[in-house]
């Protein structure tokens, strides 16, 4: 039912592409394929800056040719209580590095610098602290409609790497994500997205194929330069069949054409599922 929802949101705003277009001149859609990592975009040609964060919802357009965007949290608390443990973590500068390759592609790099972990068993109260290193992830995002349009789309493949020092997980992990972006009337954004994973399971060393599917809305409040989302997305495991419904709200503050701050929280419907509160940055260069 929910794929098949997304499909016809997808499906009807996509008829409105074309429309969209003609509401544009010429002269906002400049071409800009001639242009790569080493023969960058003129800083007059940028598109508008549009980070990844702060959704789980990805923005499809791509850092322009040349150019470097970093995004990152300052603080990330995530904690979760299962049926049989309690976890807390706090993350410091959890960021994603993009480097603009082509005018379409861009090669992103995400590294959790440092994680500190608390668990407690619930049944003998014993408790145990890691701290370290976290996993290192790359990421390759390919625009295909829309990079400096009101309709667009990205595939997004990327690869985990087991890096972490602060859990037990030692299996390289992986997706592909599909991020579709519509800006509509009077600066209302509107963002789905599905994707597949393959992921460790939470407990042994199995792995597990994941669904996730997302909708998120965005709008300035009081001012251009404040923005307010809000996301929803849930997590189907195809391994056992459990899934897990978020609601995430977040606020945008753009100090300029290439900073950004945010705030924001992810809230998990049922009792398994994780929550989150985060303040972060983001800023092209």
């Amino acid at each position: 039912m929910t794929i098949k929802f997304t499909l016809l949101v997808v499906f009807y705003f996509g008829l409105t592409f074309q429309t969209f277009s003609q509401d544009l001149p010429k002269t906002q859609k400049p071409i800009k394929q001639r242009y790569n990592l080493f023969h960058p975009t003129p800083k007059d040609s940028l598109r508008s800056f549009d980070p990844d964060r702060p959704n789980i919802t990805e923005s499809p357009y791509t850092v322009d040719a040349g150019h470097i965007q970093y995004e990152a949290d300052f603080l990330r608390y995530e904690f979760k209580t299962t049926e049989e443990s309690k976890e807390h973590a706090l993350l410091y500068n959890y960021f994603n590095v993009k480097l603009g390759l082509t005018n379409s592609i861009a090669l992103q790099l995400l590294v959790q610098t440092y994680a500190h972990q608390n668990t407690e068993q619930l049944n003998t109260h014993e408790k145990t602290s890691d701290a370290g290193f976290g996993d290192l992830t790359l990421r390759l995002k390919k625009n295909f409609l829309g990079n400096d349009g009101n309709v667009s789309l990205a595939v997004i493949p990327y690869l985990t790497f087991p890096t972490n020092h602060y859990t037990d997980n030692s299996r390289y992990e992986g997706g592909i994500i599909v991020p579709i972006m519509f800006k509509l009337k009077n600066d209302w954004q509107l963002s789905v997205q599905v994707e597949g994973d393959r992921l460790k399971d939470d407990a042994g060393n199995g792995m597990h194929n994941q669904l996730l599917q997302s909708v998120n809305i965005t709008h300035p409040i009081f001012s251009k330069s404040l923005s307010a989302s809000l996301e929803t997305y849930y997590e189907y495991n195809l391994k056992d069949h459990s899934i897990n419904s978020y609601v995430d709200p977040a606020l945008q503050y753009q100090v300029s054409k290439a900073l950004m701050f945010d705030v924001g929280f992810n809230l998990g419907i049922q009792k398994a599922a994780d929550h989150a509160l985060f303040a972060g940055i983001a800023f092209r260069l």
